[in-house]
């Protein structure tokens, strides 16, 4: 079955990769992959091979505090330091001169001027 069809040109696409512990306390990764046009985005479960039912979805419904259309770009810097001590995880999304840093673990964005 085929649903959360999503064709044509987006403003934005990227793959979001995140950490997991299984049942064995063993960290996995995960990644979707997020599309984005005008003020609306899809989800695409890469394990399931498709998009998730019900897209798409109001950018302003699924992203608290981000643009309620036309985000331009999403960065996410995921580093060690050279000891692989700490580990930098952030996202940010940019629409114009401004950028907002998204806090996954409270599901928020924090807008800043650039």
């Amino acid at each position: 079955r085929l649903y959360g069809v999503c064709e044509g040109a987006f403003n934005v696409i990227f793959d979001w990769v995140y950490q997991r512990k299984n049942a064995n306390g063993a960290v996995t990764y995960h990644f979707n992959t997020y599309f984005f046009r005008k003020g609306w985005y899809w989800l695409y479960e890469n394990r399931s091979n498709r998009t998730r039912y019900g897209d798409p979805i109001p950018i302003s419904t699924g992203w608290r505090n981000l643009p309620d259309s036309d985000i331009d770009a999403f960065v996410h810097i995921w580093a060690w330091n050279k000891n692989f001590e700490e580990k930098r995880d952030v996202q940010y999304f940019f629409k114009g001169t401004q950028y907002w840093h998204y806090d996954p673990i409270n599901d928020m964005a924090f807008t800043q001027d650039a």
